[in-house]
């Protein structure tokens, strides 16, 4: 069976979320709903919008609001409800140049710029991550740690030519499921691991996982992103389509006309005024489908916010050894 990057990262994810509310784990997480949401944590997120906006005005970076922000500002001229991240589109030739963009501004002091080829993370994307602002600090518990970042996804060209096109696209897929599953190993996250003792889906979830790790593992972490970054590029800018390959539908899946992301049409999002396609109706049909314009059923609009705390490993030590006094 093959999977997809993207249907076996979220089957990851349900299910931890699912036993992350169990008695013996909830203490280490940090669950929140539609109250913190919408009144602590959108709103620290546009402030980092519009300071990103600045720099990138500043430093003449062609940037593009895209997803569920994108989808937001279309829908709602604002936030999805239950939304609770940024997601930006850059060119490929602009994809490393934030970090610097960052120092030109003069607001080093407030963000940083965290680059895939040198992150300990496993990460696709790049990450505006601010300095000062976490879910920690929102809450007043710092325990909780997870500074606040927006996503960032380079937009590459695509070969007109079917078939090289097709050979990209599935050496892409394979190497973004490989390296993907590198999250899941134990020394990545550790907690995942203790979980899986609790739960036989997903211990079998993380079996499929290190099992596609291996080739990243051979590789290693910086070579297998370089490796993919390689394969996602195309050198020629006169191509008719482009794609954002390190998107939730990978390569393929999220190929559209040139024509998409060619010029920037100005969208209201929170009463503030950002840069989005200009073919964004292409991009949110292809994203979401022809009815993008209708919000989903109620029973799927519910916030499923929750973050692995900072100091768990503490926590799940200390109760732990509680239980054994007893």
């Amino acid at each position: 069976m093959i999977y997809e990057s993207g249907e076996i990262m979220h089957k990851t994810s349900e299910i931890e979320s699912e036993i992350s509310k169990k008695s013996k784990y909830k203490n280490l997480y940090f669950h929140y709903g539609g109250d913190i949401l919408h009144k602590k944590i959108q709103p620290a997120y546009l402030k980092m919008l519009l300071d990103f906006d600045k720099i990138c005005k500043e430093n003449n970076i062609f940037y593009l609001i895209t997803a569920g922000t994108l989808l937001g500002a279309v829908r709602e001229h604002g936030w999805i409800p239950w939304d609770d991240d940024i997601d930006i589109l850059v060119w490929h030739n602009d994809f490393k140049k934030i970090g610097i963009a960052i120092e030109k501004s003069g607001m080093s002091d407030k963000y940083q710029y965290i680059h895939p080829e040198n992150s300990s993370i496993v990460t696709v994307d790049g990450k505006f991550m601010s300095k000062n602002v976490s879910l920690g600090s929102l809450m007043g518990d710092m325990g909780i740690g997870h500074p606040l970042y927006m996503d960032i996804l380079p937009i590459e060209n695509v070969p007109d030519n079917k078939v090289f096109r097709e050979i990209k696209s599935l050496f892409s897929r394979v190497l973004m499921l490989s390296y993907n599953s590198l999250r899941c190993l134990k020394e990545n996250d550790e907690l995942l691991d203790i979980m899986s003792r609790d739960s036989i889906e997903l211990r079998n979830n993380l079996r499929i996982r290190r099992f596609a790790a291996i080739p990243a593992r051979l590789l290693g972490q910086k070579r297998t992103f370089k490796l993919l970054q390689f394969v996602n590029s195309y050198p020629s800018k006169n191509t008719k389509a482009v794609s954002v390959p390190l998107g939730v539908k990978m390569y393929k899946g999220e190929i559209v006309s040139r024509s998409v992301f060619a010029q920037s049409t100005s969208l209201s999002f929170e009463g503030h005024l950002f840069p989005g396609p200009i073919g964004y109706k292409e991009y949110l049909s292809n994203r979401y489908g022809n009815d993008y314009m209708t919000p989903p059923p109620k029973n799927e609009q519910g916030i499923k916010c929750f973050q692995k705390r900072a100091d768990w490993k503490k926590i799940y030590l200390d109760d732990r050894r509680k239980r054994c006094e007893k």
